[in-house]
Parts: structure tokens; C-alpha cells; sequence
């Protein structure tokens, strides 16, 4: 299959990496499915995963090498970088991550602000339009305790914090911005850790106490995790 040209800025390089066994080789293949990249889902089980494609992987049921594949959503062309998941092949993960065009994203408490780092600790230009583009400054949050941030494909960060009243804020960025406002904040989003999918859905687990019904507290609680869909961003 022939693929269009596309400009640098809508090029994105994404590493799977996890415990053996934690689906990252069926998360690919899923992926390639859907955006019409192979015409065949594979399987790890049946030995027909697109990107297990050595003989002792196809035998063994499991990745043992880096594999890489491509595949193009909206704009972007994405490149993924499957690993394997056992220690044996850690160098095969850290082979993975060198290879990625991704940057080390630091939230810092101290100096409220966001910073970028290469994987070497290096600091790298990643808010392009920032006055300073190797952070950026959160102005829109100070005094604050910053509690998880996450970060979608496209590279919007999503940043959960809480204030001395306990009054919980989510906000976004984007690393092409110019200002330090956020581009959307939602408050009340009570929760103490987030994670944002490949779709821009947000999962929150939950901070607040929840009740039963007439208001009462259950003996005892567990914690859960609720989906969370942002404003769309605005510029």
C-alpha cells in the first residue's frame, strides 16, 4: 500500500510497552484493523498477529523483538513500536523508546510549570510557540497542588489539580499555544489520577466519597473509575 506524503508536524511515533501478556501486540493489531491498514485482524493466540512474524514468536504466542507498523488517522500518520514485554528483551524496549520522536513531559510542582526533556534529560523545544519553549508556565493554576497530568496522541495535556478549598480543576493545553491560559477547564472534576485514550476520553478515578441512596455511607467504599468527555477545544 502506497502512502500520501505528509508534513513533518502530523508525524507521531508511539511505543507499546507493558508486562508481558498485557495486550500491547493485540492493541496494535486492533489499531491497524481499524485504520484500514491490513485487511486481516490478527491474533496472537493463532499465531497470525501482523507484527509477530518470527517463526519462535508465531510458536511461542509472544513478541520477543521490536516490531514496528504504520498507520494513518484523520492527518496523522502514526508509527507504532511494539515491544516485547518479558526482561529478557528490555534492550529491545529501550531500542523502542530511542526511536520514538516522543519527549519526557516533567509537571513541577515547585516552579508551576510543565517542562520537556529528551530521554537522555536534555531539555528539548517543546512548546514551539512559548517565549521559552523547552516548559510551559502555568499561570492559570498557581497555589495550587497538582495532582496527575496525561497526555492524548495528538500531544493536548491534561492537567488535574486541586486548590487549598479542595475545589478540583482539569485543564487543558496544547503544546502549540502561545498563551499560558488553558484552552478548556472544567471544574469539580473530582478525582485523584486520570487517563486519557486514544479517542480523548478521559478516565477518572474517583476522589469523592460515594454515597448510597438517602445520602448515607456505606460500610465500606472501593474506588471507581468514571469516563470523563472534555469540552472541545476552542482557539
Amino acid at each position: 500500500m502506497t502512502m500520501k506524503s505528509v508534513d513533518p508536524a502530523h508525524l507521531r511515533s508511539v511505543v507499546l510497552t507493558g508486562h508481558a501478556g498485557g495486550g500491547k501486540t493485540t492493541l496494535a493489531e486492533q489499531l491497524l484493523f481499524r485504520a484500514g491498514a491490513v485487511q486481516r485482524l490478527g491474533r496472537v493466540d493463532d499465531g497470525t498477529a501482523h507484527l509477530d512474524y518470527e517463526p519462535e514468536e508465531q510458536k511461542r504466542k509472544e513478541s520477543l523483538s521490536l516490531a514496528v507498523a504504520t498507520f494513518e488517522h484523520e492527518q496523522y500518520r502514526i508509527t507504532l513500536v511494539d515491544t516485547p514485554g518479558y526482561p529478557d528483551f528490555v534492550a529491545e524496549v529501550v531500542e523502542g523508546f530511542a526511536a520514538a520522536d516522543g519527549a519526557i513531559l516533567v509537571l513541577e510542582q515547585g516552579n508551576n510549570r510543565i517542562q520537556a526533556f529528551d530521554l537522555g534529560g536534555n531539555p528539548v523545544p517543546f512548546f514551539t510557540q512559548q517565549s521559552e519553549p523547552h516548559f510551559l508556565n502555568l499561570d492559570a493554576t498557581e497555589d495550587v497542588t497538582y495532582l496527575d497530568l496525561a497526555v492524548e496522541f495528538t500531544g493536548y495535556l491534561y492537567v488535574l489539580s486541586m486548590d487549598a478549598n479542595n475545589v478540583h480543576r482539569l485543564d487543558i493545553y496544547s503544546p502549540n499555544q502561545s498563551g499560558t491560559a488553558p484552552i478548556c477547564t472544567t471544574l469539580g472534576v473530582n478525582a485523584a489520577n486520570l487517563a486519557v485514550d486514544f479517542w480523548r476520553r478521559a478516565y477518572m478515578l474517583n476522589y469523592e466519597v460515594l454515597q448510597v441512596p438517602g445520602n448515607g455511607i456505606p460500610a465500606f467504599t472501593e474506588p471507581s473509575v468514571s469516563l470523563w468527555l472534555p469540552t472541545p477545544p476552542t482557539f
